[in-house]
């Protein structure tokens, strides 16, 4: 099932559901976006809340519980920083494997943290880009005062290219 409702209170905001019930996991996801945040035309905001059961008949059962708050700065028409808070907690039961076989997003964990984004985007077309370049870099931090069971540091940068070969070819690195 997914619903989603557009133009909440009249505000251009949106809220979002997704949900999926079977024998072998029950999902359900909400998302709230709301634009231009205070009233400032270049910062939105996106609440989000997911709870997953899933059943591994022969293996595990896992539960994970998640919650994110997301604020959206368009510094520059290429430009956008993202900064978010997120919380996961995971727990795993019914377990008739060695625990190290477990998938990583199904061990049992609890995950606070701060984070941050940012994402240079100078394709012609983001859907189907025939020249340009994207870059990102994210940063993030989960610690104990962030209600997290362990502490490190996370960053992850990516880098594509795409150039025009011809009128039909395109290369994209």
């Amino acid at each position: 099932v997914n619903l989603t409702r557009l133009n909440v209170l009249g505000r251009a905001q949106s809220i979002s559901f997704q949900g999926v019930i079977s024998t072998f996991e029950k999902r359900a996801l909400i998302n709230y976006y709301v634009p231009k945040i205070f009233n400032l035309p270049k910062l939105d905001a996106v609440f989000s809340v997911l709870y997953d059961d899933a059943h591994d008949v022969r293996t595990f059962q896992s539960v994970r519980k998640e919650a994110s708050a997301q604020v959206v700065q368009h510094i520059s028409k290429s430009l956008t920083a993202f900064y978010r808070f997120s919380y996961r907690h995971v727990g795993v039961s019914d377990l008739k494997i060695d625990p190290l076989l477990l998938p990583q997003l199904a061990q049992s964990v609890r995950v606070g943290m701060v984070s941050f984004t940012l994402v240079q985007d100078r394709r012609d077309d983001p859907i189907d880009p025939h020249k340009g370049i994207y870059n990102t870099l994210e940063t993030g931090i989960a610690a104990r005062a962030l209600t997290s069971q362990t502490s490190f540091v996370r960053v992850l940068g990516r880098n594509a290219t795409y150039y025009r070969l011809g009128r039909r070819m395109v290369f994209a690195r």
